[in-house]
């Protein structure tokens, strides 16, 4: 995609932005901007813009932070999850070792990752 200019209005002010992204997107992004400044404006009575642009971007910057905690929190969980499967199968492997007895394995035990029907891949490679 080429770059091309944008006209975006944030506290009264017309701005340029070059971009690549969609304009409509560039758009709401500029208008969450403009109205969370509007609600900074109103809850704190300040009229410099500069003052309110900042305390918007340490609002914005605190959202951003959080929210990418709470994703960080969510794929820990999944990993959790999923490790916790893996150990799970691990253990129900660890008590057939006694049915395997006497299996010589001549090469390498491990199974292809990605076998989920149980069936064994051949070990000649399907020669």
């Amino acid at each position: 995609m080429n770059k091309r200019k944008v006209q975006v209005k944030i506290a009264g002010k017309d701005y340029a932005v070059r971009t690549e992204e969609d304009e409509e997107w560039l758009q709401h992004v500029a208008r969450l901007v403009d109205d969370k400044m509007a609600q900074i404006k109103d809850r704190t009575g300040m009229v410099d813009t500069f003052d309110i642009a900042m305390l918007t971007c340490l609002n914005l910057a605190r959202e951003v932070h959080d929210f990418r905690e709470s994703r960080a929190a969510q794929v820990t969980e999944v990993d959790d999850a999923e490790l916790k499967s893996l150990i799970e199968i691990a253990e129900a492997a660890i008590a057939r070792l006694p049915d395997l007895e006497g299996l010589h394995l001549d090469a390498d035990p491990l199974l292809p990752l990605g076998t989920t029907s149980g069936a064994q891949a051949p070990r000649d490679g399907g020669r």
